[in-house]
């Protein structure tokens, strides 16, 4: 089977009722850079062994999901709008330049002041477009942007890209055309008996996209080190392979973090969210990362890596760091037990021989 044309493509997302295809072509500012990650994303699908299509979808809600068949990877315009925002957010508040995201604590500010920089993220009046921030003319932070914009993008799609992989939608269904998987700010609740499949779905996704960015960063790191704008970020952050590890983690719990902040019900162990809470994702991807899939996630030093991203978003929104909050999940008996009862489903989620990527 070919990857879909254009028409292919449309037809496939009216079947699926997900909207109109966008078409990133036209000559504009902010389509150019739609335009790019469209085609990061079509090299993102060449890695795997079957055809796998990529398209934008003309909506603003912030989503992306993976259609199983036949193969496509969606994003919608306003998820990628998001990341920009994001992005931004953290840029523009001097991390990595001004402020060292390692030893940094969060500003104290008031609750009003985070809900409107959240607000100010989700919400928007004009499409993102990088001369619309201030820090446009400073050509080190012009380049971290990029490269968080690229870490954050190619995490969503290689996300979608596992779902694929595995074959979750196929093997989520019963009739033959499959199961639409979506992730996005909008999460669905399942009944109790199906939360463990879920979550244990999510979380192979999550560990094939830290492989495949993995993968990337040190395919890439040393023509990325040579670059004058961000050659002393590369080597201050990303200098050794636990280093990039850590980064990886930490921009996926970005990610997780921000979207959940999103959320009108937080996350608590036992409920019946489709997608696990942002701390927990981001352990169990730092974890197989650096030891595999562990049954006890204590074992190992990896929730270091997570306070650091906390300081990064709190310094983002304006929040008040929580600096209890890693410990007391992991001393949750609850956390313990929906852990190992977790992974018991991750090998009937998984196809190892799949998830190695050949060359492109």
């Amino acid at each position: 089977m070919a990857h879909l044309s254009q028409e292919e493509i449309s037809d496939v997302l009216s079947q699926w009722g997900l909207g109109m295809r966008l078409d990133v072509t036209p000559a504009t500012p902010n389509y150019r850079w739609l335009s790019m990650a469209e085609e990061e994303a079509k090299r993102l699908c060449a890695w795997h062994n079957e055809p796998v299509s990529f398209t934008f979808i003309a909506t603003e809600e912030i989503n992306a999901g993976a259609v199983p068949c036949p193969a496509l990877i969606v994003m919608a315009a306003g998820c990628f709008d998001f990341l920009c925002r994001l992005a931004n957010t953290i840029v523009g508040k001097g991390i990595y330049t001004d402020i060292d995201p390692r030893t940094a604590s969060a500003v104290e500010d008031s609750d009003e002041q985070v809900e409107k920089t959240i607000r100010s993220i989700l919400k928007k009046q004009q499409w993102f477009a990088p001369d619309m921030v201030s820090w446009s003319r400073y050509s080190e932070k012009e380049g971290i942007f990029c490269f968080i914009l690229l870490s954050l993008f190619r995490f969503v799609i290689l996300h979608e890209m596992g779902h694929i992989v595995h074959r979750h939608g196929r093997r989520s269904h019963l009739s033959g055309q499959g199961y639409l998987l979506m992730d996005g700010i909008e999460q669905p609740t399942m009944a109790s008996d199906s939360i463990l499949d879920s979550h244990a779905r999510e979380i192979v996704a999550d560990k094939t996209a830290m492989q495949l960015c993995h993968h990337l960063l040190e395919e890439q790191f040393f023509i990325l080190a040579t670059y004058s704008d961000i050659k002393e970020f590369a080597h201050t952050y990303l200098g050794t392979e636990i280093n990039r590890i850590k980064f990886l983690t930490q921009i996926a719990y970005l990610y997780f973090a921000a979207i959940d902040q999103f959320l009108v019900t937080p996350f608590e162990i036992g409920s019946v969210r489709s997608h696990p809470p942002a701390p927990f994702r981001a352990i169990t991807i730092a974890t197989t990362a650096v030891h595999g899939y562990e049954k006890d996630p204590r074992r190992t030093q990896v929730v270091q890596f997570l306070p650091p991203a906390e300081n990064m978003l709190a310094i983002a929104i304006g929040k008040r760091t929580n600096r209890q909050w890693l410990a007391q999940l992991l001393e949750d008996p609850r956390y313990e037990a929906h852990y190992r009862a977790l992974f018991d489903r991750v090998d009937r989620w998984s196809i190892v021989s799949q998830t190695v990527p050949r060359q492109r």
